[in-house]
């Protein structure tokens, strides 16, 4: 089948698909939205063709803003965050990219199936699991000084940590924000211009002092 066929009627009936499913199209290309007052889903396609194997090979991926965590963070930050991601799938190529031949019969079925499968059962799946505020706390913050976050966004990382500490009643709570802070103050006593380190130490200190006296809240979103 040719690849500007293929493509076309793939992604057509994708879009039917999640039109059911209660996504919107994305304003970027081959996307798919769905949200409500807790969380945003992106559902991200890809479709390409690979002159050296002559395969068609499609990927499948998920993306999903938790409100509660973004939202109290994004007020002190003035970059356009629409986008902002909290976590992703961290799905292996394996189990998010499929690889066809273009003679396959049947083959815009075949591929539309193969993702519906994946969607069900691996993407919405995972965005569950991660969804659980204790689940994403000991990712990010056991220790408290851990970095190797997947499936956590790494831009906002440190906000991130400090608002699920306290959302899930954190005893380490003071001690990630001194630890937090006081990483960043050392940096920027290295690079005293730095504009994004002075930035990163304002909207901590501002989290910190707008949630030190709330209490926690529900440890999961779904």
């Amino acid at each position: 089948m040719d690849y500007s066929i293929f493509k076309k009627s793939l992604l057509k009936k994708l879009s039917n698909y999640f039109k059911t499913e209660g996504y919107r199209t994305g304003e970027l290309p081959q996307t798919f939205i769905k949200s409500n007052d807790k969380y945003i889903d992106t559902i991200i396609i890809g479709i390409g063709h690979d002159k050296r194997s002559s395969l068609f090979r499609i990927k499948i991926s998920g993306i999903r803003k938790i409100l509660a965590i973004e939202s109290i963070w994004e007020i002190y930050d003035n970059k356009d965050l629409n986008s902002n991601v909290t976590i992703g799938t961290n799905l292996s190529a394996n189990d998010s990219t499929i690889e066809i031949n273009p003679d396959t019969e049947g083959i815009v079925d075949i591929v539309f199936e193969k993702m519906l499968k994946i969607h069900k059962s691996l993407i919405l799946v995972k965005l569950a699991y991660y969804s659980d505020y204790s689940r994403l706390n000991d990712i990010a913050n056991v220790p408290i000084d851990n970095v190797n976050i997947k499936p956590i966004a790494s831009a906002g990382l440190w906000y991130r940590k400090l608002i699920l500490a306290h959302l899930t009643g954190d005893k380490n709570f003071e001690e990630l924000y001194k630890y937090s802070f006081d990483l960043f103050k050392n940096l920027l006593s290295k690079e005293p211009n730095n504009v994004e380190k002075q930035k990163t130490l304002i909207i901590l200190e501002n989290i910190y002092n707008d949630l030190k006296n709330q209490s926690s809240g529900n440890n999961n979103i779904e």
